[in-house]
């Protein structure tokens, strides 16, 4: 009686085995399952934590003067529980229509430099087009999901101050419009300095001065927020340099070099940009900001140069000579003020620098 028993139960347990490993290999999970079929679905949702698998590392970007997008998740397939859930359907899996595909995008920012008031993002797929918010960073995401038809073009376009830059969201690639500028770096650092000597002039006294010049950095820009674009072709080569004297005083009053001296160069004479092929590019009209550390000792001079769009080598030379002149205002010495036109005659220099940017 009792190995008749344990046989039956050998043999219970073994039909127990026997159709819990049917029901797995059948796929109880998702297959026996409602599935709902989707098409005409184009819909920011509310989710925007939600991870989705990794588009790349690091993840594909796009970037302007007022944003910082990169592709933070990606799922784009015929078959999604996850598209079904989004759209309300918890139990269900969610199913393209034939010759379709159902995608899952989010987008992230780091927040730096955005300002979502002044961009408009649009993603479009075939003959759809989705308005989606632009993401902010600190948590803020985009997510969105759309039915797109299978293997067509999935496009992000971003307008940002009336120009429109795109990245492809399928392959992670940038459009032909994308600014090169933004999207890497296209600064050079420098090194170096030159010392300058000369005199200054003022209230019937002339005092040797010495200037040291050292050239900080060159980047080429294509957009500034004072010109907004550069022309279509064009760009912008700046060039930053610090100019270095010690406090010069001329009968007591404080003449302060070099801030003043910068402030009278004729720019487009003293600062040029040599093209490879020979061509002599002006400086345009120039910026000064006083050093925040050694004001106003340490003047920076930011000089632009308009340029053909992807230009990356040349030379710029500073040419300093002839005399100049500049009215100062208060001695800053406590005594009452004896503005006075200054005389500063540089003995004539030329300093050359080399530009090679990043390819």
């Amino acid at each position: 009686m009792g190995d008749r028993l344990m046989h039956a139960r050998r043999v219970g347990a073994a039909v127990v085995a026997a159709i819990t490993m049917v029901m797995v290999g059948a796929g109880c999970g998702d297959t026996k399952g409602k599935e709902v079929v989707y098409r005409d679905v184009a819909k920011v949702l509310d989710h925007s934590n939600t991870k989705l698998p990794a588009a790349g590392d690091p993840a594909p970007s796009l970037a302007g003067p007022h944003f910082e997008i990169r592709l933070a998740g990606r799922q784009i397939g015929t078959r999604s529980r996850e598209f079904a859930f989004f759209m309300g359907d918890h139990a269900a899996t969610g199913v393209a229509a034939e010759g379709f595909e159902l995608a899952l995008i989010r987008l992230g920012s780091s927040g730096i430099g955005t300002n979502p008031g002044q961009v408009i993002c649009r993603v479009s797929a075939g003959a759809t087009v989705l308005q989606v918010p632009t993401p902010s960073g600190s948590g803020f995401d985009t997510l969105f999901a759309m039915v797109v038809p299978v293997g067509a073009p999935l496009t992000l376009t971003v307008t940002d101050e009336g120009r429109a830059q795109s990245l492809d969201l399928r392959t992670g690639a940038l459009g032909p419009d994308a600014a090169v500028e933004f999207q890497q770096s296209t600064a050079q650092p420098l090194s170096g300095s030159t010392t300058v000597t000369g005199t200054v002039t003022a209230f019937g006294q002339s005092r040797p001065y010495t200037i040291v010049l050292t050239p900080i950095t060159v980047s080429r820009i294509i957009y500034d927020p004072a010109m907004h674009w550069a022309p279509a072709g064009r760009a912008w080569l700046r060039i930053s340099m610090r100019f270095t004297s010690n406090s010069l005083y001329v009968d007591g009053q404080r003449i302060r070099m070099p801030f003043y001296l910068l402030q009278s160069l004729d720019l487009p004479t003293a600062l040029v940009f040599t093209l490879p092929d020979g061509t002599r590019v002006p400086a345009m009209a120039g910026t000064y900001e006083q050093d925040p550390v050694f004001a106003p000792k340490e003047p920076l001079l930011h000089g632009s140069f308009e340029v053909p769009a992807g230009t990356r080598v040349g030379t710029v030379t500073v040419a300093l000579g002839g005399t100049v002149t500049a009215t100062p205002g208060g001695s800053g010495d406590g005594r009452p003020d004896r503005t006075q036109r200054v005389r500063y005659a540089p003995t004539p220099a030329t300093v050359s620098v080399a530009v090679a940017l990043p390819a």
